[in-house]
């Protein structure tokens, strides 16, 4: 895919991902949930697609949002 805005750009052909990624909203939800914090508090969170669009910004931020709302253990 190409950058920007064109006919074969991220922006526009990322649609079917974003769709996926609201069907597992609930079962990511639950693995934060279930995962142990180390003691230091901090975790590495890797993406090894395209990290610069907006479907790994929006679970980038369910990802930190369940953390701080759920407390994880």
């Amino acid at each position: 895919m190409q950058l920007g805005s064109g006919r074969y750009s991220c922006a526009l052909n990322s649609w079917m991902q974003a769709l996926v990624i609201q069907c597992l909203l609930p079962t990511l939800q639950y693995v934060v949930n279930c995962f142990k914090l180390p003691q230091d508090g901090i975790i590495h969170v890797v993406d090894l697609g395209c990290s610069c669009g907006a479907n790994v910004l929006n679970v980038a931020n369910i990802i930190s949002t369940s953390f701080r709302t759920n407390g994880a253990s």
